[in-house]
């Protein structure tokens, strides 16, 4: 059976692969706020080479670190910026993390768990290859991670802690949402462990994460400690939607995040998931009660569930960013029941639940050809635009952005990369010209009465109409408009561009 399954997985994972090529050879990417945010980021560290932040947390006055923009870094400066480049990165970094799993599932369980959890995880990775952003950088080292914790447990050495520490703070890093309770989650562990094992020194090593977090730190003394007041104001039991949320809501909130939201099955009409759900519950009792693995599946279940219990400290409902990188944890336990009495059994389900998610990746692929270069956040589309608007005949222009959002990232990255290939003309970045262009993207499907006129006219001070207008499928327009030098000279509200103040 070993040898069957290591065939099929391999064929898994080279179809898996070729699939997440397909979104960058149709030079496209799902050019979201948060990811055309990284790229505005990236300039940011292009200018200034050393930054202490990345990009805002959805607690208020939190950010997360720089780490994920400066792993991505050098392949935006490989690309000169396209951010297609960045996708190829993201599909090495995909591999990569692959194999991890499978190194994981081997070396905790068997190679057939390997075979298994590295075939999930390929498929899985294609519906999010797109799109990569920090709490994905979380995911990928948490495998990894958890394996390094076992083995700590197993054999007390430190070279297995140190780096788990270390990693543990790129974690947070990634996403502080995720590294943050895993972190508390360890720290308990350990210290009721090492008190145990008299191996007291061991308890300093949770220190190493000052390492990794330094640039936090450093910041907060900088800037009148506003990370530690944002923290404690989160902290506080004033805070958030404490009145609309009560903690039992709360309670069965995280009860179905942790059973029937994992999506082991990617699609999930009719609460598909629920079953699988039930399912895994049923296998992890057998295993239990024929004492497999027990360990592994009780640290496993230890940071899964511990996390979902941190997580009541949020007054609110958790958002999908913040759990979906904790789903190759289940993954793993999933890819593991291969080791039961009931393989056989296992290995049809596990085969119909990865048909299921292939069929889904074929469908979403199919699908994405009504929206490469269509929709209004594929890059394709935003690129092509931008270039509409360096092609006239004028060798200079003004140009403004709006996007109900108000920060409108993704149209004004494209306007600025797409600068690097007319150097013969000058762009001026929200500034009023004899020729001005405003970018203006279609209203907001919650409220599509809306018009941007009222930003034009009060805010922006443009009170003429445009001698031309370009309006593409999606809704996006492009109006150009001649103003005289009067109309240059009237000022127009700085608010309009927030820039990235709120990253």
């Amino acid at each position: 059976m070993k040898s069957i399954l290591k065939k099929i997985s391999f064929i898994g994972i080279f179809f898996s692969t070729l699939f997440s090529f397909w979104f960058a050879i149709h030079n496209d990417l799902n050019f979201t706020s948060d990811i055309a945010r990284d790229f505005l980021l990236f300039n940011e560290i292009y200018v200034k080479k050393i930054v202490l932040i990345g990009p805002k947390s959805s607690v208020a006055g939190l950010f997360h670190g720089p780490a994920w923009l400066y792993l991505n870094f050098p392949a935006y400066l490989i690309g000169n910026g396209n951010p297609v480049t960045i996708e190829y990165f993201w599909i090495i970094l995909t591999v990569l993390f692959v194999y991890s799993c499978y190194y994981v599932g081997k070396k905790l369980f068997d190679a057939n768990t390997g075979y298994l959890f590295a075939m999930t995880t390929s498929l899985y990775m294609f519906f999010h290859i797109n799109e990569f952003f920090n709490p994905l950088g979380a995911m990928l080292l948490i495998p990894i991670n958890f394996y390094l914790f076992v083995r700590y447990t197993e054999k007390h050495q430190l070279k297995f802690l140190i780096p788990y520490i270390l990693i543990l703070g790129i974690i947070i890093q990634f996403e502080l949402a995720i590294g943050i309770p895993l972190f508390i989650l360890s720290a308990i562990y350990l210290l009721i462990s090492l008190i145990k094992t008299k191996e007291r020194l061991h308890i300093f090593c949770l220190f190493l994460v000052i390492i990794p977090l330094s640039n936090f730190i450093i910041f907060d003394l900088r800037h009148q400690f506003i990370l530690t007041h944002a923290l404690l104001r989160y902290l506080s039991p004033q805070s958030g939607d404490s009145i609309k949320y009560n903690y039992l809501y709360m309670l069965f909130d995280r009860l179905k995040l942790m059973t029937i939201n994992v999506e082991i099955l990617r699609s999930d009409p009719f609460y598909r998931n629920a079953v699988t759900g039930l399912i895994t519950i049923i296998f992890l009792v057998i295993q239990f009660l024929d004492n497999k693995y027990k360990k592994i599946y009780l640290l496993l279940l230890y940071f899964y569930v511990g996390f979902f219990v941190l997580s009541l400290i949020n007054k609110g409902p958790i958002l999908y960013f913040y759990f979906f990188p904790l789903f190759p944890i289940i993954f793993l336990i999933f890819s593991s029941f291969v080791t039961s009495k009931y393989k056989y059994v296992f290995l049809i389900i596990f085969f119909v639940v990865y048909i299921m998610n292939f069929s889904t990746a074929i469908s979403d692929m199919q699908t994405s050809k009504t929206t490469i270069g269509i929709s209004q956040q594929s890059w394709k589309f935003l690129n092509n635009m931008a270039s509409q608007v360096y092609k006239g005949k004028e060798k200079e222009f003004g140009y403004f952005v709006y996007t109900p959002d108000v920060i409108a990232y993704a149209p004004k990255y494209a306007l600025s990369y797409e600068q690097r290939f007319y150097k013969n003309k000058v762009a001026f970045y929200f500034q009023k010209k004899p020729v001005t262009y405003i970018i203006v993207a279609p209203p907001a499907a919650s409220d599509p009465y809306f018009s941007y006129n009222w930003w034009k006219t009060q805010r922006l001070k443009i009170n003429i109409n445009p001698v031309s207008t370009l309006t593409f499928p999606n809704g996006y327009k492009i109006e150009k408009y001649n103003l005289n030098p009067n109309q240059i000279a009237v000022p127009f509200d700085p608010g309009i561009d927030p820039g990235l103040t709120f990253r």
